[in-house]
């Protein structure tokens, strides 16, 4: 948002206009320039890493952090599936981006989930036509 570029220095009275565009043109660029590398990352969490570097004042650190948490969270899943078979055991904090790569990767995915988090782990299987089941060990 245009908000997000302000800076409290520029109401100052002594600031100047040309030193205001000046800056308002740094970020702008600055901005371009983050949203072209978030869209060269060509990540399947795009949108949400495009939010994160919005909800975060234009942070693009928080992004790339995010992304790289979600390809290691990929991975260590991939090697789950090749190496134990098909069955993929997830400890919380479970990454709810990958559900959809999991249930088409493999037969089946268990989520170990706290009793608040049950139902709507169950809603969002259901309403993503996805089977699941129940195990209480």
């Amino acid at each position: 948002s245009f908000e997000s570029t302000l800076e409290n220095s520029w109401s100052n009275v002594s600031y100047k206009d040309k030193d205001y565009l000046y800056a308002l043109s740094e970020k702008k660029l600055k901005i371009r320039n983050d949203i072209q590398t978030i869209k060269n990352l060509e990540s399947e969490i795009e949108e949400e890493l495009l939010s994160i570097y919005e909800k975060t004042g234009n942070n693009l650190n928080f992004a790339v952090q995010r992304n790289t948490q979600y390809l290691n969270d990929k991975s260590k899943i991939s090697n789950q599936i090749s190496t134990e078979g098909r069955v993929v055991k997830i400890d919380p904090p479970y990454p709810t981006s990958l559900i959809n790569i999991l249930s088409a990767a493999s037969n089946q995915v268990c989520f170990i989930v706290s009793i608040d988090d049950e139902e709507k782990i169950e809603q969002y299987l259901t309403f993503n036509d996805i089977k699941f089941r129940k195990d209480y060990r």
